[in-house]
């Protein structure tokens, strides 16, 4: 049981050490999703409340309460453990723990979840107008590309800038993506997939033709398949085999007519499950689907609860590891669906001018501000269980 070693405390942002048992002034302890509550009224004091909290319940049911001495109530929390617990500033409470605090991670509770992402905001990057964001295979760079120019890296823990790359003479690219060693650029010039290597962008190795403006790319069933998204003409999706060996081929086994003028990004949930977003106004994001992680046929849905408004874009949807739908949208921020996409779970209102979004392993969350120039990054490194 790992006992919490310091707790900040909203607003005040004081650190208190070694939690375990005992009272704290002017503190309130938030209860987790899986506690349950119970008001007391009409008690003089602590001791008074906690008596006749035993008349009812036994000690071992009861982590803690909070005090309210000025209308002579208090807050039993009941149902240990307090998972992933939070204690606020609140001058009208006294907190009295009755057991000690066990720090275990659950990010199912989104609001608990939000509130550590937030207080691990890590130095930030500044890049001019980002339209991309990817990991390199040895997941020690950030990299992005500036609209129609120059391809930027970062050195993932600090966001430091590890280099600009200029791009061969009359070349125009767009977005940036990394696998397994290379570097799939979607370009309006020349128009489609452009293949370097992933640290040398001088040279071109390949590339795959689309009608108009190559944008995003996403690997499946173990980068067997890929998708690709087009921005303009006859089609905006489209799936292909892929074989690395010797030599970078692919061969289309699918494609989507547009369901917008400007198809954008696309991001692989597993094997038959990817998201796509358009760079439109009042769209939704798009399930791209297969019954299973070996069926060669796809289709594709609108999840409508995530259309959004008439001055907001979508940029780019990710799910996080309990399957919750993390969507970026340009003109709003963030927002956050359930699994199905049918409910909108929290808003995060980070930057109006957000534009691309990157969750890794423990919830590391990097995101692109092309309004601010920038690229932000969070690390509370959530090892999660539930």
């Amino acid at each position: 049981m790992k006992y919490i070693q310091s707790i900040v405390l909203i607003s005040l942002v004081i650190l208190v050490s070694s939690i375990s048992i005992g009272q704290i002034p002017k503190a309130r302890l938030l209860p987790g999703s899986s506690n349950q509550i119970i008001w007391l009224f009409n008690q003089v004091n602590f001791n008074a409340c906690l008596c006749n909290a035993l008349d009812t319940y036994s000690l071992s049911q009861i982590a803690a309460f909070n005090m309210y001495s000025l209308n002579s109530t208090c807050q039993l929390i009941l149902s240990l453990p307090v998972l992933s617990p939070r204690i606020i500033s609140d001058i009208e409470s006294t907190l009295i723990l009755l057991h000690p605090l066990t720090d275990v991670p659950c990010c199912s509770d989104l609001s608990w979840l939000l509130d550590r992402i937030k207080f691990a905001s890590q130095p930030s990057g500044s890049v001019t107008q980002p339209t991309s964001i990817s990991i390199n295979s040895n997941n020690t760079l950030i990299s992005t590309m500036i609209y129609e120019g120059l391809f930027v890296s970062f050195y993932r823990n600090n966001l430091s800038l590890e280099g600009i790359h200029p791009l061969p003479s009359g070349y125009k690219c767009v977005t940036a993506y990394y696998r397994r060693g290379f570097l799939f650029m979607g370009c309006n010039i020349p128009s489609g997939l452009v293949i370097f290597k992933e640290t040398d962008v001088t040279t071109p190795i390949s590339q795959i033709n689309m009608p108009l403006n190559g944008r995003g790319v996403s690997f499946a069933r173990n980068d067997t398949l890929m998708f690709g998204v087009s921005q303009y003409e006859n089609s905006s999706i489209y799936i292909y085999n892929i074989n690395w060996t010797p030599n970078i081929s692919t061969s289309i086994v699918q494609t989507f007519t547009p369901t917008s003028t400007s198809s954008w990004a696309i991001n692989t949930v597993n094997d038959s499950f990817a998201l796509m977003t358009s760079w439109d106004s009042s769209t939704p994001v798009y399930a791209i689907k297969s019954s299973s992680g070996t069926n060669k046929t796809w289709s594709r849905a609108p999840i409508n609860a995530t259309k959004t408004g008439l001055t907001e874009f979508p940029g780019e949807a990710v799910t996080d590891s309990c399957g919750r739908i993390c969507m970026v949208a340009y003109g709003f921020g963030i927002r956050i669906f359930d699994p199905s996409g049918t409910i909108l779970l929290t808003n995060w209102t980070l930057s109006a001018g957000l534009s691309n979004i990157l969750l890794l392993a423990n919830y590391e969350l990097f995101v692109t501000d092309y309004d601010g120039n920038s690229m932000y990054h969070f690390n509370p490194n959530l090892q999660c269980t539930r």
